[in-house]
């Protein structure tokens, strides 16, 4: 962990020299699991902040925290690391103690909070490419991932319920340490009605479509699958192949240096050769992953250099299916970190090689 946030720290050095800062100041419970080498420094698992603030300024950490905070954020989370400790009562406006170690200092920040400058995307640039140490972390919870989506659905039976896939897949995830702030199930026509199928009473009759965001140490893996008890139309088979070949498309162009405004466009192009040309405006594409679902969502505007060791995770969508794996790009290539030991594959030929996209299961 110390060589870990030793890296980090040289980044955030760097970084604050070309851009003539005295230091950061970091909000984004995001941004505050990046610094701290996974750690979870929030309550809240639906908000965005951290339940402290952490600073980095002039080579060393800080942590602003409540009393009722302070302990356990430092004892499980930045015990191993060199942090000082600002410590102020619950009830005090936290303010007068950030403002006191702040005062004249020039600070950037991720939120603009207390007077700082926003550079909330320079600061996210600085997570992109992962450290051998996250690496590992993104391998094994995708593997966890992969596992638990994969064990729910082939337990999964005509008559469970939206909300009982949801609650099985979720425990089997939170058995692992990994949280669930998205889970979207989908049964029958509910595939092809809702982009985003909150879980419901609806129950399975022939197909679902279960979708997930893990999290763990920070780092987030997405993925889709889709079951069908007994063969699929003719109709669907050719909208799910052609949404596998576009999934191929995003990830063929997705390459160390390229443009990601242009790789969304190759995307959207397409979606009109292999026959849905409408289709991509009913649902966001996807993007670089990492210490959110997305990093950022690519659209037309876009202008990110992609690099390598970064994660990817794109989701197309033709009506009825979708497609969705976290991968990560090195400089051999393209590496599913989701991907699911004997799913069934469609096998996509591309300019980069052979890409094997998930087929449905039929059970």
């Amino acid at each position: 962990m110390k060589r870990e946030f030793q890296a980090k720290k040289e980044r955030l050095d760097r970084y604050l020299a070309q851009a003539g800062f005295d230091g950061v100041l970091f909000s984004l419970k995001a941004n505050q699991a990046w610094l701290t080498c996974g750690g979870s420094c929030w309550v809240g698992k639906d908000s965005p902040y951290g339940s402290v603030d952490l600073a980095y300024i002039g080579g060393r950490g800080y942590m602003f925290a409540a009393a009722n905070e302070r302990a356990r954020t430092h004892d499980e989370e930045l015990k191993d690391l060199d942090f000082e400790i600002v410590e102020y009562p619950w009830y005090a406006n936290k303010a007068e103690s950030i403002l006191k170690t702040l005062a004249g200092k020039r600070i950037c920040s991720d939120t603009g909070a207390f007077g700082t400058e926003n550079r909330a995307a320079e600061m996210l640039r600085l997570r992109y490419s992962l450290l051998p140490e996250e690496i590992e972390r993104a391998r094994r919870l995708g593997a966890d991932c992969a596992r638990a989506m994969d064990e729910t659905c082939r337990e999964l039976q005509p008559g469970d319920t939206e909300h009982e896939v949801s609650a099985r897949i979720t425990e089997k995830l939170m058995r692992k340490g990994i949280n669930a702030p998205c889970c979207l199930v989908a049964a029958d026509e509910r595939i092809a009605l809702y982009r985003h199928p909150i879980p419901t009473f609806k129950k399975v009759e022939k197909m679902c479509m279960v979708v997930i965001c893990g999290v763990r140490d920070g780092l987030v893996m997405s993925m889709t699958r889709l079951v069908s008890f007994g063969p699929i139309s003719d109709d669907l088979r050719r909208r799910h192949l052609a949404c596998a070949k576009v999934d191929a498309r995003y990830m063929e162009r997705t390459a160390i240096g390229a443009n990601a405004g242009d790789v969304f466009r190759a995307g959207i192009e397409a979606y009109g050769e292999f026959g849905y040309p409408e289709d991509w405006k009913c649902h966001h594409q996807g993007g670089s992953a990492g210490y959110d679902s997305r990093d950022y969502t690519c659209t037309f505007e876009t202008d990110e250099t992609i690099v390598e060791n970064q994660l990817f995770a794109w989701n197309p969508t033709i009506t009825g299916t979708k497609v969705e794996d976290t991968f990560l790009l090195t400089a051999n290539g393209r590496e599913i970190l989701t991907e699911i030991p004997g799913w069934p594959m469609i096998e996509v030929e591309t300019s980069v090689g052979t890409l094997r996209r998930p087929d449905i299961l039929i059970r």
